[in-house]
């Protein structure tokens, strides 16, 4: 028996390209607060063209929010940032065991915990259930501490091989040279694990509260292409600047896991369509009829980040179970020669794996309308979130044989 402790910290680890030239948080809700109009362009007033013109480039209202003026219609990304942070903790107890000669047993058992603010991380597995999670705010890695893309909490694995006692030399023998070698040189191996899914990220998947709504013709910029014509005629436009990630807010409480998930994980022509994994009520979405609609953080005077964590420790896909077998039928001919047939099953019991999540964005329309002279923005949920995109594996036999000589 053995029991382990690892510990594991690592700095400096590169992340994801962070865009530098973007407003703060601040300064777009000052904007919205303001009831700017930034829908609209005009001239930049640094006299920037492009190679070979003389046209003055036109800069959105938009981008006459970020802090580089100079550099209006760049993002100026910080390329390989080299801040980021992990740790991983995790207790390894272990069991190998040799019962008898032809019996042995091996065992395995982590519980661990991997963290990090690494914003681009692949899982790396064919279990994978998430993918990339951007930064919600770059001015704030911390705030993107969470849970790894590839944090598995516990992990089983258990295998074993086995000599049968049949046979010349094993403990039950006929003393028949022929039936002996019939009922002997036999031998079985196999494998299992069961693990925990892996954490799923959400985000919301437009600008949710982020939008300036104001009446056509403030905010000093000419053109209005997201404007209403009917009156009280507003004009909306989406400004969460480039480089921020928008994640929903949890409602305490509630599951982000449809228990009920395995009713109908993958046919949409099935009554009722998909059920889908994820819980868009855990993320405070309704249904009104066949609408469902989902609230962004803050409001639309005061919008504000979602406080969602970057990965879900809650939210994993489904556990994982698999179970590998081989059987082995040695014959000795002349005991210079030895013929072995063989029988291996991948996953033998025919057990369903289920791949990640398809969608993670919430919300996949918008919309913003004025009745009554007051702004209210709608979010429809993404018909596809939170669904399965499928499986892995079914059982596989492979019979093969080898001649040694």
């Amino acid at each position: 028996m053995q029991a382990t402790y690892q510990g594991t910290k690592g700095t400096h680890l590169i992340g994801n390209f962070v865009a530098g030239n973007v407003p703060a948080l601040a300064t777009v809700t000052s904007a919205i607060q303001q009831n700017l109009n930034l829908s609209g362009s005009k001239t930049n007033t640094y006299g920037i063209t492009n190679p070979g013109s003389t046209a003055l480039l036109a800069e959105t209202a938009v981008q006459s929010l970020n802090p580089y003026q100079s550099f209006f219609n760049q993002g100026l990304n910080l390329l390989y940032p080299r801040d980021g942070t992990m740790e991983y903790n995790a207790l390894y107890l272990s069991l190998n065991q040799l019962a008898t000669k032809n019996i042995t047993f091996i065992t395995s058992y982590t519980w661990s915990k991997t963290l990090d603010d690494v914003a681009d991380i692949n899982s790396g597995t064919q279990f994978a259930s998430t993918n990339i999670s951007g930064l919600q705010n770059p001015y704030d890695r911390r705030g993107d501490w969470s849970v790894s893309a590839i944090d598995q909490a516990s992990r089983f694995k258990a295998g074993y091989n086995v000599r049968l006692p049949f046979g010349i030399n094993q403990h039950f023998r006929t003393g028949n040279g022929i039936i002996d070698r019939i009922i002997g040189d036999i031998s079985t191996s196999g494998i299992t694990q069961w693990s925990d899914g892996l954490p799923n990220f959400v985000s919301f998947g437009t600008s949710g509260n982020y939008y300036a709504i104001a009446q056509p013709g403030t905010g000093g910029f000419n053109g209005y292409p997201n404007c209403t014509a009917t009156a009280p005629a507003v004009c909306a436009t989406g400004v969460l600047p480039s480089g921020y990630t928008l994640r929903p807010n949890l409602v305490p409480g509630i599951s982000p896991i449809n228990k009920n998930f395995k009713k109908n994980p993958y046919n949409p022509l099935n009554a009722g369509g998909v059920t889908s994994f994820l819980n868009p009520a855990a993320f405070g979405c309704t249904t009104v009829g066949i609408t469902t609609t989902c609230p962004a953080p803050g409001t639309p005077g005061n919008p504000q980040l979602g406080n969602a964590s970057r990965f879900l420790s809650n939210a994993r896909s489904p556990r994982q179970f698999t179970y590998d077998m081989r059987f082995v039928k040695g014959f000795t001919i002349k005991n210079s020669y030895q013929l072995n047939l063989n029988v291996q099953l991948n996953d033998a019991f025919n057990h369903q794996v289920f791949n990640g999540i398809g969608t993670h964005t919430l919300v996949g329309s918008t919309t913003v309308s004025a009745p009554s002279g007051v702004p209210t923005i709608t979010s429809t949920v993404n018909s596809a979130f939170g669904n399965l995109i499928g499986t892995n594996f079914s059982r596989i036999i492979r019979v093969g044989a080898e001649f040694n000589f």
